[in-house]
């Protein structure tokens, strides 16, 4: 029997045939992994591609929500997120080998051996010495996404000539049941260590695609109606005819409430300042205000300063907490306070944000 692993709602859920998961994904599970889009770079133009346009086909570096301008700065990024491993990512990252390698070793030398890295791609690029190049380099897990049957001769030359662990991740697609059961089938027969199935997601990049080829979208999400439905299908079956490889289902809505999320929660721990809030969402939050530019005011808030109050960038920023304590007294000298909900990316990104002057 499919066994649910994860509830996340009425049809959001993680299944799993097994209790066995691969180690990039445990992490993943747990926020510990930090992705690294290491190249839009991609020889392929698969209709169901859910990457932005502004990165597909570009040879940009992207470290979780960050453009980095040099191999040399993903590492302070990772740092920054208290990622125990990484994820690297497309594009294909096997259409830009040498940065690809060049990103694994400099994660091994900063990190050491036990730094966990599995990598996405097609395998239309992979050759022997590439596959030995990666093997030296310590990449950790490959996880294959074949177009055809062509394909699946790169996966087996990754069984025979390497001691990287191996599987294949694939969309969930309406429609190609045999073609899952197949790969499932092969990846047995060969030693494979899993195979995940994703929800298959709709997004700016891919939304005319998949439209034009009759697929629907479910109300009020970003997936496509059948999805869920196909993977189920195709796991009851693997399980009736023996097949025991593990296979997973992950489901579009579980990479933000729960991925994301406790990645955040992980960047928060090392980096959070005092006057920010740490929320269960992994955001944070602050109250900046502005005062009336007069004597009074300027003094009333430098008593303040550095006790309740923080000045960055010609702003103050107080913690929600402190806000009521803040504003007694002072209600003639705060012009304008506002809450911010923000990511805790470098940048501060805001995702909210509230007039609180009108509750004092």
């Amino acid at each position: 029997m499919v066994e649910n692993k994860v509830l996340l709602g009425q049809r959001d859920i993680a299944l799993s045939t097994t209790n066995k998961f691969a180690t990039g994904c445990t992490l993943c599970f747990g926020g510990a992994k930090s992705i690294i889009f290491v190249t839009g770079l991609c020889k392929e133009n698969c209709y169901y591609c859910p990457v932005n346009r502004e990165l597909l086909h570009r040879d940009v570096i992207k470290v979780n929500e960050k453009f980095v301008n040099s191999i040399e700065e993903v590492p302070s990024e990772i740092a920054r997120s208290n990622s125990k491993g990484a994820s690297v990512t497309g594009g294909d990252p096997l259409a830009a080998p040498r940065k690809t390698i060049e990103v694994i070793n400099l994660l091994k030398s900063v990190f050491g051996s036990g730094f966990h890295i599995h990598l996405y791609t097609t395998g239309r690029d992979l050759t022997m010495e590439l596959l030995k190049s990666l093997d030296r380099a310590g990449l950790d897990e490959i996880r294959f996404h074949p177009l055809s049957r062509d394909y699946l001769r790169k996966i087996e030359i990754t069984a025979k000539h390497s001691s990287i662990d191996f599987g294949v991740e694939i969309p969930s697609i309406p429609g190609t049941e045999n073609w899952i059961l197949e790969i499932a089938s092969f990846l047995q027969r060969i030693g494979g260590k899993f195979l995940n199935l994703n929800e298959l997601e709709v997004s700016p990049g891919n939304y005319y695609q998949l439209i034009s080829r009759g697929f629907k979208v479910n109300p009020g999400t970003i997936t496509v109606k059948g999805s869920l439905e196909t993977a189920i299908n195709s796991m009851k079956k693997a399980i009736e005819l023996g097949i025991d490889i593990p296979i997973h289902f992950c489901p579009a809505v579980y990479k933000d409430k729960f991925q994301t999320r406790l990645r955040f929660i992980q960047t928060i721990k090392n980096n959070s300042e005092i006057y920010e809030e740490t929320t269960m969402d992994g955001t944070l939050k602050t109250i900046i205000i502005e005062i009336h530019e007069n004597h009074i005011c300027k003094e009333k808030i430098n008593k303040l300063i550095g006790y309740y109050v923080f000045q960055k960038f010609n702003k103050l920023y107080i913690h929600p907490s402190d806000y009521d304590l803040v504003k007694i007294g002072m209600k003639e000298c705060i012009k304008n306070a506002r809450l911010i909900e923000t990511h805790p990316n470098l940048h501060r990104t805001v995702i909210n944000e509230t007039d609180v002057l009108e509750n004092r």
